[in-house]
């Protein structure tokens, strides 16, 4: 019952007992406390009317708490500059990572070997359509961590690189959860629907298994190989894919942002390699997963993650135009280099990937 209501009902007991009180007063209780009781209802329907007239609109449930702007790709309905938008749920989130270690991906690590997410890529999953987009975040992207020390002790949030969030959890699964929860956080809530990471060294058995992949030599990298000169298109045997993705002059300002920029080229590669292998065999999708099987840790079944690469590769190619990089600046500091995200760019983009404007 309202507030109002109940004091409406007090003020009928009231009147009721004031008319028995009047009643009194015809029959001999003195003119006193007639008056006194007239005063006393004037003065309860003056409260009344001012309670009414200061409580007009309001409802008798608690306000609902304004959303956390932090949180706020976490909804499924989310306002933004004047618009309003709801989560595409056709469109899933894959957050794959390539992880720079010399071992297989079979076990949890060591403290001190479970290595760094260096390739981070949030894959844009359109399972109406069977499309791909692919947003790269760079490993030095800056945000808030929870680190983890190497004897498990939880120590205070730190603002630190994205790719140390993998080298936090046991190089394995809870890495992998690690760094779903730290993207989701950077990504102001925005939920991860699967993960899969791959340790670097099964870049050269994909090459192998597709016959080479040939890409254009960017310049700066005649240092890993004789035969990586700038400008030169060729096709990478050997310990040649491995080099090519893995390689950076740290010496180099930005050097790993370069290095996530060849790992475009060699996806889009591997990609059209690919794709003709398939036209011809069917087997090719599964034959690649068994190469990489030991190599690679996932949530998604093995007919998720299967199906999804035997759909993208049978629907179109995948070029330039199908990735992005997460917006943001690259600093220079005088220990490490830095990312810093541009977090209104960021929203528009993650909008524009994950949600339909409503």
């Amino acid at each position: 019952m309202s507030r109002y209501r109940k004091g409406r009902r007090r003020a009928a007991l009231l009147g009721i007992t004031a008319g028995c009180v009047g009643a009194a007063v015809f029959l001999g209780v003195s003119v006193k406390l007639y008056r006194e009781r007239k005063d006393t209802e004037a003065m309860i329907e003056s409260r009344h009317a001012t309670w009414e007239q200061n409580t007009a609109g309001e409802s008798s449930d608690p306000p609902e708490a304004a959303p956390d702007p932090e949180k706020m790709l976490s909804e499924a309905a989310v306002s933004w500059n004047g618009k309003e938008y709801r989560r595409n749920t056709y469109m899933k989130a894959v957050l794959c990572m390539g992880v720079d270690r010399e071992n297989t991906m079979t076990g949890g690590e060591e403290p001190g070997q479970r290595g760094q997410a260096d390739g981070i890529f949030l894959a844009a999953w359109d399972t109406a359509r069977n499309g791909l987009k692919i947003l790269m975040i760079p490993r030095d992207a800056m945000t808030y961590l929870t680190p983890v020390s190497w004897d498990g002790t939880v120590r205070d949030e730190e603002y630190d690189h994205i790719t140390l969030a993998f080298s936090y959890g046991d190089g394995y699964v809870k890495s992998c959860e690690n760094m779903v929860r730290e993207v989701e956080e950077m990504f102001k809530g925005l939920h991860v629907d699967h993960y899969m990471a791959t340790d670097l060294s099964a870049v050269g058995i994909l090459n192998e298994a597709v016959g080479g992949v040939t890409v254009t030599i960017p310049a700066g990298l005649s240092a890993a190989d004789p035969q990586f000169q700038e400008g030169s298109r060729i096709t990478l045997k050997g310990d040649q894919a491995e080099a090519f993705v893995r390689y950076r002059d740290t010496k180099e300002d930005h050097s790993a942002l370069y290095r996530t920029l060849r790992s475009q080229e060699f996806i889009t590669g591997f990609f059209d390699a690919a794709q003709k292998m398939a036209e011809t065999d069917s087997q090719t999708v599964p034959r690649l997963f068994e190469l990489t099987e030991e190599y690679m840790i996932t949530d998604m079944a093995k007919d998720q993650y299967m199906g999804m690469v035997a759909d993208i590769l049978a629907s179109e190619d995948l070029t330039s135009d199908h990735f992005y990089v997460l917006p943001g600046r690259a600093v220079v500091t005088e220990t490490y280099d830095e990312y810093h995200v541009d977090e209104d760019a960021m929203t528009e983009l993650l909008l524009e990937l994950f949600y339909r404007e409503a």
